[in-house]
């Protein structure tokens, strides 16, 4: 809820709405982010979901360290605008042998095979576009400008 708060001044009127209206932002940032993290979450394992190895019933084992490594970094202003990072962060995959295959071993490269895709043979693996696909979600003005307004409104700020 919006805290009403003495003011003395025009200046200090508008510093105080300043301070509360981007503090607020950043509230509303991190609550899309939210929102954002889970898509590319929902994203990644439809894809897992559509793969062969896991259709074709093999002895293929998911770990699903990949899906679970999905983070969401700390939110800033740089430059005139906010970065609201949400990557795969390979540190939270562990190295290690899975029937016979070294799982996780270009763990540092592998949000990018995944998402493009990926040779075996003469045989093209599509990627996943999870990424892809949750930017294009987020760039959809309504699901953006919906969820900053949710946020504000549940803080008591009244949006038209």
């Amino acid at each position: 809820m919006a805290e009403i708060k003495k003011v003395t001044s025009v200046q200090h009127f508008i510093s105080s709405a300043l301070f509360d209206i981007e503090r607020e932002e950043k509230k509303a940032l991190k609550h899309f982010s939210k929102l954002a993290s889970a898509k590319l979450r929902e994203f990644t394992l439809d894809w897992y979901n559509k793969t062969e190895a896991r259709q074709s019933g093999s002895s293929y084992e998911r770990t699903y360290e990949f899906l679970n490594s999905i983070t969401i970094g700390e939110i800033s202003y740089i430059k005139g605008r906010w970065e609201v990072p949400i990557y795969y962060d390979p540190t939270k995959m562990t190295l290690g042998i899975n029937n016979g295959w070294r799982q996780h071993e270009d763990r540092y490269y592998l949000s990018e095979i995944i998402e493009y895709g990926w040779q075996v043979g003469n045989k093209n693996i599509e990627g996943s576009e999870a990424k892809f696909q949750t930017m294009e979600w987020a760039e959809e003005f309504q699901n953006f400008l919906k969820s900053m307004k949710e946020s504000f409104e549940s803080d008591g700020f009244r949006i038209k």
